[in-house]
């Protein structure tokens, strides 16, 4: 029985002879307390200072940058797009380039071109974290390029319809922004690095203390809501706003982040604070989650009825206050 799952042991060692003594002994308690057989692919021992080694999409490899204060050598991680993660780019973004030149089935070229964004900007959050990402997307994008180029000829515009603020936001300034049926393209190449976001090293799921950590963070949301919530995101509204909704749901535990009763997929309503009409955005801070019955109250135009209405649900004088602010932000309109 081999691992059912991608998996590397990533082994730290001065000697050589260590290493391959410590490989082995991991090796054979896997087999025998366990019953599973290691990937010779990609379970392997790598001087990282000589060789690149893959995992999980990413080519690393040390390279020296100064030294220590005590004189010794210091290095430094770079890290690529593995070659089998770029092929699959290539090949996945040439697949959904022929979708926008022929639509399948009842798919609009709109839907197509948005398909296409919501890959691009999905691999671009992924592989983001590598340090030469931006030298890796525009050797691929370069052959992306010249096809869309070849499928729709006059057809690639540099203006069109205002894009979704997502897009203007993190690509807006990019000189290789397209439209291609009038709606904006994400261009490929323009992804640059960011640092990886820290975590807890006592959340793994290997120790006893780990677990727990990891349980805790899990007990107060529902998780096939949150699968619910995953699969059907809010037609009509934007990628950026159906991500956030997610992350509104997990960060507020469930529950209405003004009255804190649990949320039920029929009365669960993600509301922005600040109107679009307004110049309201789907950015993470100005949505929040309320019930049916809040969100009524927060777009109560008569005050009265809003104080009358909060004192039937019992709510607190810090959750009436909150509801004011959102009322107050939401009558604008009216």
């Amino acid at each position: 029985m081999k691992f059912p799952w991608s998996t590397h042991l990533k082994i730290f060692c001065r000697k050589r002879s260590d290493a391959v003594k410590l490989f082995k002994a991991t090796k054979l308690w896997l087999l025998d307390r366990l019953g599973l057989e290691i990937s010779p692919e990609k379970s392997k021992i790598v001087n990282l200072k000589r060789h690149y080694s893959n995992f999980l999409g990413f080519r690393l490899k040390l390279h020296k940058k100064g030294k220590k204060k005590n004189g010794e050598q210091r290095y430094t991680v770079k890290s690529h797009i593995s070659k089998k993660a770029e092929k699959k780019i290539k090949d996945k973004t040439h697949e959904l380039v022929k979708e926008i030149q022929r639509p399948q089935g009842m798919q609009t070229g709109y839907e197509a071109v948005n398909k296409y964004n919501a890959y691009v900007i999905g691999i671009h959050n992924y592989y983001a974290i590598a340090t030469l990402v931006n030298l890796d997307f525009s050797q691929i994008a370069f052959g992306v390029k010249k096809s869309l180029n070849a499928r729709f000829k006059d057809g690639i515009k540099r203006s069109g319809k205002d894009p979704p603020n997502y897009i203007k936001e993190r690509y807006g300034c990019s000189r290789e922004l397209r439209y291609i049926y009038g709606t904006a393209i994400v261009p490929l190449a323009y992804v640059q690095h960011r640092v990886a976001l820290y975590k807890k090293k006592s959340i793994n799921k290997y120790t006893e203390i780990g677990r727990e950590e990891i349980h805790k963070r899990l007990e107060c949301v529902d998780i096939d809501m949150l699968m619910y919530l995953m699969r059907n995101p809010e037609k009509g509204q934007s990628i950026e706003y159906n991500d956030n909704r997610l992350s509104l749901y997990a960060a507020q535990k469930g529950k209405c982040a003004v009255s804190g009763t649990i949320l039920e997929i029929e009365t669960m309503y993600c509301h922005h604070k600040k109107p679009l009409i307004l110049g309201g955005e789907d950015k993470y801070k100005n949505l929040i989650l309320v019930t049916k019955a809040i969100h009524e109250l927060i777009h109560e135009p008569d005050k009265s009825n809003l104080k009358l209405a909060a004192n039937a649900l019992l709510l607190e004088k810090r959750q009436v206050e909150k509801l004011i602010v959102l009322n107050n932000l939401a009558v604008k309109i009216s």
